[in-house]
């Protein structure tokens, strides 16, 4: 199968594949990086850290055995007994081969001090020496340790008879081999009190025990001595000639404030550490390879390399099982799709899905807006909402300023309320819910914003957005509240401000009266008007309540029920609720304000009954409209929701509520089954195909409409067909 193909085929596999690899592999990668990287670091410091401690080992060590040499200098010149005063000078010049029992002791001392490879003894003004080996004239064992270098010769000369009495060092290292060097350290002492004496050790370049300075392997470490003056005194090896004579090398040995040294020699890298002792004016140094500090880094890499390896195998066990997981599904779909006839299954099923997911997707919205629909009914006719079911359903119904505006004489289509919300959003940064009043036929406008002077020039751009339909219409502006519970009052005042039912008591300023109830007696009106009976029976009696406290003001109690019953009249008059004559007689008649209200209240409870029935017409008039509209336009293929909705100038959210409180069930469900029914009467009563039978009944794709057909009835629609006949309706 050629690669393009392949890659077609798997083109889904391949994703999932790359994409599982960069979500896994990219972290894992950068976190190994910054652990590997951070470790080096961590190892190279404390593999520096290590090999200065090897140095300062090396020091301490170092200064341990002279110490061990001055003691035993001591001990050698404070013998006590007859038998060990061996190294009398008397006694050893007084007979030839007494020197012998000398060289004895000696090198009795000398075993005791690893360090050492010659004890020597050299008494002053004299003309030889006696070591732990041999006794040697002073000239002879100058030559056999200055070999053919004379130049030495004064200065070891120097070492012998200098009167100094503190410790006093020698050294051939600098100047001859390493090998045959020595490093010569003298202890000056009195013999017995009478005769000053040399004790000397000499050190060759074997003399450095490395197992006793704490190091784990030093065979490759190189360790020096230097003088204060940047001369060698001692190494344990071969010392590089190029860089003893490095003048960086020189720097680093003077300097106080550099105790590390990257240096480069002959294509070699070396790390040199150094302790300086300024009792003793010495430099002690380890010279390191780097390929000893490599080697360690080395096993580590090999140690993060295997667990590397183990890290992939299991990423890509973990990516085998993600991608069998995650596609297994998907093949099997991918299976079934090609099963199908061509490429025509291919399209219905991508088609089934993106309905499928377009009718999720709808439901989702159509519940939501139902919701939001319900609370801004609570809202507005006084059912209490609580705060946080509010904030749950959209979170601008937080704390802040409401006020509800109403509209007479425009209809708006979802474009243009939407136009209208994303303004009002942009200018003056106010949230706005659309809903309707269909008994009134206005369009309810409940605002939103932070700022309470936001009112005014929101109300201005509200009507320069409707001026554009060149229509006349009217606007009734609420009250600002705080709270939600408080939107109802607002929109009673919103209404009162577009149908001023209250003009009976507003004709004389009753505002000087203290408690009298003018607020009061325009919502009691208000509440008939929308046929609340049980709110408007409970503000009468608040009103009658007043007046009862106000009976020895006769004057004030007769105006106020005068007020009310004329009130009362002219709100039925353009409720265009009409009383019978006998209904009015029995209004009038009443002298007493329990008798007044009694008759008052018996004819709320009449009105509002009558407007309660007035307003189910109404809806049921408007429901009417619309579920004959869509039973007569259902096999469109383009109608909506925002279609239906602009034909009868409703907002969706009033159009869903409808239907749903009509038939129970959402718009598109209500679509899909009236066009299924169809379908199926078509199938028994017709010759037509299947897929002439999709598109009469509105549906774009007959395998779409085979699946929902199907899902329907448990049968294909062909299958359906053969089984009932053509020519046979079925209930």
């Amino acid at each position: 199968m050629p690669v393009k193909k392949i890659l077609v085929k798997y083109n889904y596999l391949i994703k999932l594949i790359y994409s599982l690899f960069l979500a896994v592999f990219i972290p894992v990668f950068i976190f190994g990086l910054v652990v590997i990287s951070s470790t080096y670091e961590e190892i190279t410091h404390k593999n520096e850290d290590y090999y200065q401690k090897t140095t300062v080992s090396f020091y301490m060590y170092f200064r341990q055995q002279l110490s061990m040499l001055k003691y035993q200098a001591l001990t050698i010149s404070n013998e006590k007994t007859v038998e060990e005063k061996r190294f009398n000078k008397t006694i050893i010049e007084s007979h030839p081969y007494y020197y012998i029992d000398a060289i004895r002791k000696l090198a009795v001392y000398k075993s005791g001090l690893p360090l050492a490879s010659e004890l020597c003894l050299y008494y002053k003004d004299t003309d030889y020496i006696i070591s732990s080996s041999y006794k040697y004239t002073v000239d002879d064992f100058i030559n056999i340790h200055t070999k053919e270098s004379p130049e030495i010769a004064p200065t070891f000369r120097e070492f012998l008879i200098n009167d100094n009495n503190g410790m006093q060092i020698q050294s051939t290292f600098s100047d001859l081999d390493n090998q045959a060097g020595s490093l010569f350290i003298g202890i000056p002492v009195v013999m017995y009190n009478r005769h000053e004496a040399l004790v000397f050790y000499i050190l060759k370049s074997d003399s450095i025990n490395t197992s006793f300075m704490n190091a784990q392997s030093t065979e490759n470490h190189e360790f020096c001595i230097f003088g204060d003056n940047g001369k060698l005194i001692f190494a344990n090896k071969q010392p590089r000639s190029s860089m003893l004579q490095d003048p960086a090398f020189q720097e680093f040995l003077v300097k106080t404030d550099m105790p590390f040294l990257n240096y480069e020699d002959r294509n070699k890298s070396f790390a040199v550490f150094k302790v300086k002792d300024s009792t003793l004016d010495m430099v002690f140094v380890s010279i390191i390879p780097r390929d000893v500090i490599e080697e360690n880094l080395i096993n580590f890499y090999h140690t993060t390399r295997n667990i590397s390896i183990i890290m992939a195998i299991v990423f890509i066990i973990t990516l085998a099982m993600s991608v069998y997981i995650n596609y297994k599904p998907i093949l099997k779909l991918v299976r079934r799709i090609m099963s199908i006839e061509g490429n025509k299954g291919i399209n219905s099923e991508i088609n089934m899905i993106s309905d499928t997911l377009e009718r999720m997707e709808h439901v989702v919205s159509e519940q939501s807006s139902m919701l939001m629909d319900y609370l801004i009914e609570n809202l507005l006719y006084g059912k209490p909402v609580k705060q946080a079911e509010a904030e749950q359903l959209d979170a601008n119904l937080k704390d802040g300023n409401y006020c509800v505006l109403t509209v007479s004489g425009i209809k708006m289509d979802m474009a243009s309320r939407t136009q209208l919300s994303d303004l009002l959003v942009t200018k003056s940064k106010t949230h706005i819910y659309i809903t309707d009043d269909l008994y009134r036929n206005y369009i309810v406008i409940i605002c939103i914003f932070k700022d309470a002077d936001l009112l005014k020039p929101l109300v201005q751009q509200i009507r320069h957005h409707l001026a554009q339909y060149g229509l006349e219409y009217r606007i009734g502006t609420g009250q600002i509240v705080h709270q939600l519970d408080d939107i109802r009052k607002s929109y009673l005042n919103a209404l009162s401000s577009m149908d001023p039912v209250s003009n009976a008591y507003q004709t004389v300023d009753m505002s000087v009266i203290e408690g009298y109830p003018t607020e009061d007696i325009m919502y009691f009106l208000q509440y008939v008007q929308n046929g609340e009976q049980e709110n408007a029976i409970n503000k009468l009696k608040k009103i009658f309540e007043y007046a009862a406290k106000i009976e020895d003001t006769l004057f004030l109690q007769r105006y106020m029920c005068y007020d009310i019953l004329t009130s009362y009249v002219k709100c039925l008059q353009q409720t265009k609720v009409y009383l019978e004559k006998h209904e009015i007689e029995e209004l009038l008649v009443h002298t007493k304000i329990p008798d007044l209200f009694n008759a008052l209240s018996i004819s709320v409870k009449r009105v509002c009954d009558e407007v309660l029935q007035r307003k189910q017409e109404i809806l049921n008039t408007r429901s009417n409209e619309i579920m004959e509209f869509i039973n007569n336009n259902y096999t469109d293929p383009k109608i909506c929701r925002t279609q239906v909705s602009d034909t009868f100038g409703i907002s969706v959210h009033t159009l869903s509520r409808l239907i749903k409180d009509t038939i129970g069930i959402g718009f598109k469900e209500y679509i899909s089954a009236k066009r299924i029914e169809l379908a199926k009467h078509l199938l028994m009563t017709t010759n037509r195909n299947v897929a002439e039978i999709t598109v009469e009944v509105g549906f774009d794709d007959p395998n779409y409409f085979s699946k929902l057909f199907k899902t329907r009835f448990n049968v294909s629609p062909s299958n359906f067909r053969k089984e009932k006949g053509i020519g046979v309706e079925i209930k």
